[in-house]
C-alpha cells in the first residue's frame, strides 16, 4: 500500500519522502526512486531520523510502518515496546516540523471477533497485542492531534490485495500456488471477507489528508464475499481446470464493514471491482513469472 500511495502522491505533483528500513531493497518503487527522497530508518530508532524529518518538514504525514504484523507475531512484545512509542514519537517530531495532517493505518483487528456489519460505533475489543497496540496508537494519536492542532485520522484497514503483495497473504499465496499448477486450498471457504484493491486503499489515505479529517474511520470495500468464491475467481483467471480444495464451512468470524463515514467525510469511494482487481493482480503475477523464467533460461537454468 505504501508504494501505491507514493505513486498517487507523485501523480498529484507532491514532493515525497519515504522512510524505508535499512535493509529494504525498495523494488516496489524502482521505477520512481529518482523522484523520491528516501530516509533510511525504523520505528525502533525513530529519533535518529528527527533531523531529516524536520529538514523535509512534511505538510502531510502517512504512517503505514509497523513491526510484527504477520499472524505468527500478533502477540510479540514488539507491538508494545516499539510500535506504540515509535508511532507516537513520529507524530511528535512531525508536529514540531509543522505537519498539518497525520494519517495512520489502523486495523480491523481493533474490533476483535464481531458479528454483523462493523461501523465505527462498535466497541473495540482486540484479541491480541497487535490489535491492542493499533487501538492505543489510534486513540492516543487522535487525542494528541486535537491538542497539537493537527488533523489526525486513523483508518482501520480491513483487507487489501493487489500486485506486488506479500506472498504469505491469502490472495498472492493462492495465485503463486496455482500458477505453478498446484491445488489451491481454502480451509474456511464459507467465511465472508471484505477485500479492497490496493490502489483504492492508497487513494483513501490521500483523500483523508486532502480533506483534513480527524478521528477514526473504517477503510474497506463495503462488500463481502465468501473466501471460497475469491479462490474460484483466482483459479478461473489462471486455469479453470486446476484443482481447488475448498472447505465450504466458515471456521472464523466474518468480516463485514461499513464505509459510509469515510465516504461522507472525504468523498472517497472504491473504484475497482473485485473482479477487475483480481484480474490485474493475477496479470501482474503472471508477468513476474514470465520474467523469472526468462531470466532462468538466459542463465542456463532451464
Amino acid at each position: 500500500m505504501g508504494s501505491a500511495l507514493v505513486r498517487i502522491l507523485l501523480a498529484d505533483g507532491c514532493e515525497v519522502a519515504a522512510m524505508a528500513r535499512p535493509e529494504s531493497d525498495l523494488w516496489r518503487l524502482q521505477d520512481v526512486l529518482d523522484r523520491v527522497t528516501i530516509l533510511r530508518g525504523e520505528l525502533s530508532k525513530i529519533d535518529a531520523l528527527e533531523e531529516a524529518l524536520l529538514a523535509f518538514a512534511p505538510e502531510s504525514v502517512f504512517h503505514l510502518a509497523w513491526e510484527g504484523s504477520t499472524r505468527r507475531r500478533r502477540n510479540d512484545a514488539v507491538h508494545i515496546d516499539v510500535n506504540v512509542p515509535g508511532s507516537l514519537r513520529l507524530l511528535e517530531i512531525c508536529s514540531r516540523g509543522g505537519a498539518r495532517t497525520w494519517t495512520g493505518a489502523g486495523s480491523q483487528a481493533e474490533y476483535g471477533a464481531r458479528d454483523g456489519i462493523l461501523d465505527e460505533s462498535h466497541p473495540a475489543n482486540p484479541q491480541d497485542a497487535y490489535g491492542l497496540a493499533k487501538l492505543c496508537v489510534g486513540r492516543l494519536a487522535v487525542a494528541r492531534g486535537r491538542s497539537a492542532g493537527i488533523a489526525v485520522s486513523w483508518l482501520r484497514v480491513f483487507s487489501t490485495f493487489g500486485p506486488a503483495d506479500d506472498s504469505r497473504r491469502f490472495v498472492p499465496s493462492l495465485i503463486e500456488t496455482m500458477l505453478e499448477g498446484g491445488c489451491g486450498r481454502v480451509r474456511s471457504g464459507g467465511q465472508l471477507w471484505d477485500y479492497l484493491y490496493v490502489e483504492d486503499a492508497a487513494r483513501a489515505f490521500s483523500c483523508a489528508a486532502a480533506a483534513g479529517i480527524a478521528g477514526t474511520y473504517n477503510l474497506a470495500s463495503g462488500s463481502s464475499i465468501p473466501l471460497g468464491q475469491v479462490a474460484e475467481q483466482v483459479r478461473n483467471l489462471i486455469d479453470p481446470l486446476l484443482p481447488l480444495d475448498v472447505n465450504p464451512g466458515a471456521q472464523d468470524a466474518d468480516l463485514l464493514a461499513s464505509i459510509s463515514r469515510l465516504g461522507e467525510a472525504t468523498g472517497w469511494r472504491p473504484e475497482t471491482s473485485l473482479d477487475e482487481g483480481l484480474r490485474q493482480t493475477v496479470d501482474w503475477y503472471k508477468g513476474r513469472q514470465r520474467l523469472e523464467r526468462g531470466a532462468l533460461a538466459e542463465g542456463g537454468g532451464l
